[in-house]
């Protein structure tokens, strides 16, 4: 059960790292260009695109791995309380894990997509009618 226990607190370690970091990008985002911001070829195009990107990251990616960190303990509810279930604990937490990895990249994506779809090729807003 100890080892359970371990491999729950390693697999809590990602989404928590992402919420702080996603947090601190959304609430305290950085100057144009900064160095502790959401950095891409298309955050960067202008200062618009640049703001855009960092508050839809923070937000998007604090809550995403909010919702990670309740599902990773929901999947070890089993592995702890059922005595049947403890011997998939590392078992669970590669599943978890690679999960959780995969969303930061689906955050990554979605926060691309809103920026091609807000912002033409020179980071100048579209016309939204």
């Amino acid at each position: 059960m100890g080892e359970n226990v371990i491999f729950m607190i390693c697999s809590l370690l990602e989404p928590i790292t992402i919420m702080i970091t996603a947090l601190v990008i959304w609430k305290l985002p950085a100057e144009f260009g900064g160095m502790w911001a959401y950095r891409t070829t298309w955050a960067g195009k202008s200062p618009a695109t640049w703001v855009f990107a960092q508050y839809s990251f923070g937000k998007i990616g604090f809550f995403s791995n909010l919702a990670a960190l309740v599902l990773t303990v929901l999947a070890f509810v089993p592995v702890l309380a059922v005595e049947r279930f403890e011997p998939f604990g590392a078992l669970v937490c590669m599943i978890v894990t690679t999960a959780q990895v995969a969303l930061m990249f689906v955050d990554i994506f979605v926060v691309e997509g809103l920026l091609k779809k807000n912002f033409d090729k020179e980071g100048n807003p579209k016309n939204q009618v």
